[in-house]
């Protein structure tokens, strides 16, 4: 299963964006579902109060378990430019009215965990 069809799986079962992209990157972070899924939790919804696309947060917190400050610092800047490239905009908010609602979700959860997982790869971390 690929990353994308991984954090699809998961909002279809009713997770949030966060939650999903986290989850969908077990792999790189070493995080175990359930705790990945109880970390982003309140994540969704730009932080619950429609901000920060979910899809960014999950992928921040990956890049925070997956690297030092620095690093991870340089690839959320990577994140949300790429984000804000591809979209338009971060928040929640205005992604869900200008794109006809929640529906078109999937698609930002989907492309977040793509980018996610590419930025790490490129940005692998020398232990």
């Amino acid at each position: 299963m690929s990353i994308q069809e991984s954090a699809i799986a998961y909002h279809d079962q009713g997770y949030n964006c966060a939650q999903s992209v986290l989850a969908a990157l077990q792999e790189e972070t070493g995080l175990d579902e359930n705790t990945a899924k109880r970390i982003a939790a309140g994540f969704g919804g730009g932080v619950r109060c429609g901000e920060i696309c979910g899809s960014i947060t999950g992928a921040v917190m990956a890049f925070g378990l997956a690297a030092d400050q620095a690093a991870a610092t340089a690839m959320t800047k990577q994140m949300t430019q790429s984000f804000r490239a591809e979209f338009g905009c971060l928040r929640c908010q205005e992604l869900v009215a200008k794109n006809g609602g929640k529906g078109h979700c999937a698609h930002m959860i989907a492309w977040g965990a793509q980018r996610a997982e590419e930025i790490l790869a490129e940005n692998k971390v020398k232990e």
